[in-house]
Order: structure tokens, then C-alpha cells, then sequence
């Protein structure tokens, strides 16, 4: 068994060092900027998104950081609020789980519609209605392809500690080791831009279908035609 300060008594290493950890200010930080860098990463592909659809296919990169500097301090506040009741609901019989993949296109809704906080979760409850688990099968897919990209992302890694554990020649290098490192987080961020941008495609669709817009667009645009027809006929 191990004893820590305060007379706590453990069974193992492993809940030592689980609690030991949760316990940690650091540990909190972590997930506190891990939160605030995902947020980041899908206002950064959602801001790409509304100007390529704004602009007709024309991105300017003023542009996209215009849209993530109105929008960075809502977002992200915004996001903790919600993930942290997010995670406490999950204790209430599931409804954290529901509760997450209705809010799981906040980020979009938020910059797309110009929406305050309890607007977009409104939004959110509309769109998702009756496609719930369509979203939560998207994201599950998204997540199954994350777990495989990070998992070979994190094997250079995992390999390079193998061999360090083996002493083996070359192993010992701490470049070698940092370097591996480095590029697997930088990786991993990355990779969850995954499931940003299949939310995303999700979005417009489920926009699609609960208000028309691409087949009012369309119409407009017959429109338009026809009128440029007509004008084009009376000249001759």
C-alpha cells in the first residue's frame, strides 16, 4: 500500500498516481488550455468556412482572423461553460452524453448565425431535433478515424521509449526522443480538426433540411436565370 500526506491510504501505484494527479492545479491548467486550443482550432476552420461561403470561394486570410477575433472571447468562454456542464450532467444518467452532441456545433452556429450564448444553444436544440443519432454517428466515426490517425502519430514515440527501456544504441539520443515528440502533438491537434470539419459539412446539412436554404438559394437563382433571359431576349 501507499501512504501519502494526510494520512491517505492507497491500494496501489496506479490510484496513487491517478489521484495524485487529479489532484494537481497542473492537471487542471492542462485541461483547461487543452479545452481552449480545441476551441480555438474549430473558430479557426469555421471562420474558413463562413468567408469561403461568403466570398464565393474567395479566402482572404484578414478575413478569416476578423471573424476569429469578434468571435474568440465568446466562443471560448462559451465552450468551458458548456463542457463543464456537459461533464457534470454526464453523471445524471447519461443526459451529458445527449447534452454534448446537441451542443456540438456551438462553435459554428455561433459565428455563422451571429448568435449569443442562449441563442445558440436554442439553435443547437432546433437543429439537432430528429438527427441526434445521425450527429452522434458522425462524430463516433470521426472519433473511431482520430483514434487511429493519433494512435500512429504517438508510435514513433511509443517505439523510440521501447528502445529506450531496451538500451539499445541510438535510443538514448534526447533529440531523437523530443523530436518525436514534437511532431505527435502537433499531430494530434490537427487531428481533431477531423470531427470540426464533419460537424461542419453536418451543419449546412441539417440547415438544409430544417430551413430550405440551399433549395431557396437554388430558386433564387432560377430566377435570376430566367430574368437574364428575358432581358437578353428583348435585345434582339
Amino acid at each position: 500500500m501507499k501512504r501519502v500526506a494526510g494520512g491517505q491510504v492507497y491500494e496501489s501505484y496506479g490510484e496513487f498516481n491517478f489521484f495524485n494527479q487529479v489532484n494537481s492545479v497542473n492537471y487542471y491548467f492542462s485541461i483547461l488550455f487543452t479545452l481552449i486550443s480545441f476551441f480555438f482550432l474549430s473558430l479557426t476552420v469555421y471562420s474558413f468556412m463562413v468567408v469561403y461561403q461568403d466570398e464565393e470561394g474567395e479566402v482572404e486570410p484578414a478575413a478569416v482572423w476578423r471573424h476569429i477575433k469578434e468571435n474568440l472571447v465568446k466562443v471560448i468562454y462559451s465552450g468551458v461553460v458548456l463542457s463543464v456542464f456537459t461533464f457534470l450532467s454526464v453523471f445524471m444518467l447519461g443526459f451529458g452524453i445527449y447534452f454534448g452532441v446537441v451542443i456540438s456545433m456551438f462553435v459554428l452556429i455561433m459565428v455563422r448565425e451571429e448568435l449569443g450564448f442562449v441563442d445558440t444553444i436554442e439553435r443547437s436544440f432546433y437543429l439537432i431535433k430528429g438527427h441526434w443519432w445521425a450527429t452522434f454517428g458522425l462524430l463516433f466515426v470521426a472519433g473511431f478515424i482520430q483514434s487511429i490517425i493519433g494512435y500512429l502519430a504517438a508510435l514513433p514515440v511509443g517505439i523510440i521509449t521501447f528502445l529506450r527501456v531496451m538500451q539499445l544504441p541510438g535510443a538514448e539520443s534526447d533529440l531523437l526522443l523530443v523530436s518525436a515528440t514534437t511532431l505527435a502533438t502537433v499531430l494530434t491537434i490537427y487531428i481533431y480538426s477531423v470531427s470540426v470539419i464533419a460537424l461542419g459539412f453536418q451543419y449546412f446539412n441539417l440547415v438544409e433540411k430544417k430551413d430550405g436554404i440551399g433549395f431557396m438559394e437554388q430558386a433564387e437563382l432560377i430566377g435570376q436565370q430566367q430574368q437574364g433571359a428575358t432581358a437578353n431576349a428583348g435585345q434582339y
